[in-house]
């Protein structure tokens, strides 16, 4: 079952949880959010033991939603710690929330960004590789 989070509880629920944790912020009155209510309980179970699942009630914590940018609803963030995983937003299906998750799998901390230069008619083009991300910078030489 996905814990309820709030304001008060959130540090020690979400950013001292010793696994990832999926946070749904949902509101009551929302009907995207209420078709996502299953699919989240459904992961609570699949995953209990290995992913903490929480709901934040964006209308009773709305610093949480603030601190987070959330502008719709449902939105979804897989974090570990403090950081930011995955986050993904709108009625969606089982799967898509479940790569977010996996990609939690992968720690931050253990992918070094990788620099690669490439030269060619006069560009620089650096792909910078991060956690779950890959930026390119293009500079003109």
């Amino acid at each position: 079952m996905a814990v309820v989070l709030t304001t008060g509880n959130f540090e020690e629920e979400v950013y001292q949880a010793d696994m990832p944790v999926l946070v749904d912020f949902y509101a009551d009155w929302c009907g995207p959010c209420k078709a996502m209510g299953p699919v989240v309980e459904t992961l609570a179970q699949e995953y209990e033991g290995r992913v903490k699942v929480g709901k934040v009630n964006v209308d009773e914590n709305q610093e949480l939603a603030a601190k987070y940018n959330v502008m719709s609803i449902p939105t979804f963030l897989v974090l570990k710690g403090q950081d930011v995983i995955a986050r993904t937003m709108g009625v969606q299906d089982k799967s898509s929330l479940v790569t977010a998750i996996e990609s939690a799998s992968l720690s931050a901390s253990s992918i070094s960004p990788q620099p690669c230069t490439m030269l060619y008619t006069g560009i620089a083009r650096i792909s910078v590789v991060s956690s779950f991300e890959t930026k390119n910078i293009s500079v003109r030489m």
